[in-house]
C-alpha cells in the first residue's frame, strides 16, 4: 500500500512504485520517496541523508536499473524548475537553470531564443542536472564547453557549493560527480551561451541534411530541428514489452576480485533488423561510457542480443541465438522471467 505524508510542504511517500520513473520500466517499490522541488526542501533532505547515509538520486531514469523488486532506502527525485537570466549583454547570456528541467525542452527553448551553443546537443533524454555528471556530448559538441558553473547541495553537512567549470574535472564523458561525491545534489547549472550563431558542421550526417542554400541562412533553431531529425532517424522503433528482475551474480570468466555483476533481460517489439538493433545497443554502450579494456572484465554496461524471433545467423559481428546462452545461468534466469 502506498502512503503519502505531507510535512511542512515536503511530500514524502512510502512504498512508492518507481515503474514510471525509469526508462526500462522496471517494477520496483521504494521504501521512501521524496521530491526536491525547491530550496525549502534542502534541510529535510539533509536529515534524510543523515538517517540513511546515502540517497538514491533519480533524474530522468534513463541510466537507472533496479536490481530488486524493492529498494530498501530513500529515493530522491529531482523536480525543481526554473530558468533565470544572471548576466546579459549584446554578445552573450548566462542562464541559471534548475536541475529538474527537461534537457531537450531547455535546449529547444534556448535555440528559439537564439541563445546559441547547445543546438548539437538537442534531443538527448534526461534532465539539466544530469548533463554535467557525464559531460554529455554529440555531433562535435560537449556540454562542458558551455557550463559556467554547477551549484550543488552537500547533503552531508548542508553546505551549498558552486563549482566553476575548471573545478568540475570535466573529461570525455566524465566529471567529478561520475564516480565520487555522491553526497552532492546538483541543484542548478549555469550556462554561458552566445547570441551569434556559429554552426558546428564537422559531422557528415549534418552536412548531408543541409543544402548549400539552407547553410547560408541557418539558425540555431533550425540546427536544433536538424539534430533532432537525425537522432530520430537513427532510433529504431523499439517498444519494451516486459522486463525481468535484476540478478546479482559472481563474475564469470574473469578475476574474482572484480565484484558482483547485475544481469537483466528485456523483451522488445522491434521493426528493425538484428544487425541494426545490435548497432543501437553498441551506441548506447558508447554513450554511457563503456571502454573495452579487458576481455570479460568489469564494464559499466554490456548489451547483447540473445534471441530474435526464431531468427538464426552466424557472422563475425553477430550470432543468433547467442552461442553461449545455455551455458550461462546469469542469462537463463532473466530470460525465464520473460517467457
Amino acid at each position: 500500500m502506498q502512503i503519502v505524508v505531507l510535512a511542512f510542504g515536503f511530500m514524502m511517500e512510502y512504498n512508492k512504485c518507481l515503474k514510471d520513473y525509469n526508462t526500462f520500466g522496471l517494477d520496483c517499490t521504494a521504501k521512501e520517496y521524496v521530491e526536491f522541488a525547491n530550496e525549502d526542501d534542502l534541510p529535510l533532505i539533509k536529515d534524510l541523508f543523515a538517517r540513511y547515509g546515502k540517497l538514491l538520486i533519480l533524474a530522468g531514469g534513463s541510466n537507472t536499473v533496479f536490481k530488486d523488486s524493492s529498494f530498501e532506502g530513500c529515493v530522491l527525485r529531482v523536480c525543481n524548475k526554473g530558468i533565470e537570466v544572471l548576466e546579459e549583454d549584446e554578445n552573450e547570456i548566462v542562464l541559471r537553470v534548475a536541475a529538474g528541467e527537461v534537457w531537450r525542452e531547455f535546449v529547444l527553448w534556448a535555440c528559439k531564443k537564439n541563445y546559441c551553443g547547445l543546438e548539437n546537443l538537442a534531443a538527448i533524454y534526461g534532465t539539466v542536472g544530469a548533463t554535467p555528471v557525464q559531460n554529455i556530448g554529440a555531433y562535435g559538441a560537449q556540454v562542458a564547453d558551455y557550463i559556467e558553473w554547477v551549484e550543488s547541495f552537500d547533503m552531508s553537512n548542508g553546505e551549498i557549493k558552486r563549482f566553476y567549470a575548471k573545478d568540475c574535472q570535466f573529461d570525455y564523458r566524465f566529471s567529478r560527480w561520475k564516480k565520487d561525491n555522491k553526497n552532492e545534489l546538483i541543484c542548478y547549472v549555469a550556462f554561458r551561451l552566445k547570441k551569434a550563431f556559429t554552426p558546428q558542421l564537422s559531422y557528415s550526417a549534418i552536412n548531408q541534411s543541409i543544402s548549400e542554400e539552407e547553410a547560408k541562412n541557418l539558425t540555431a533553431e533550425r540546427m536544433c530541428e536538424i539534430i533532432t531529425e537525425i537522432r530520430n532517424s537513427k532510433l529504431p522503433d523499439v517498444k519494451i514489452i516486459k522486463a525481468s528482475s535484476v540478478y546479482e551474480t559472481e563474475p564469470v570468466g574473469c578475476d574474482d576480485d572484480d565484484g558482483m555483476y547485475l544481469n537483466a533481460a528485456i523483451l522488445v517489439d522491434a521493426n528493425v533488423s538484428p544487425s541494426m538493433l545490435l548497432g543501437e545497443c553498441l551506441g548506447i554502450e558508447a554513450a554511457m561510457g563503456r571502454v573495452r579494456t579487458k576481455k570479460n572484465g568489469p564494464r559499466i554496461i554490456d548489451l547483447d542480443l540473445i534471441l530474435y524471433d526464431g531468427f538464426k545467423t552466424e557472422s563475425f559481428e553477430l550470432t543468433l541465438p547467442h552461442p553461449r546462452v545455455l551455458e550461462r545461468a546469469f542469462v537463463m534466469a532473466p530470460l525465464l522471467d520473460l517467457y
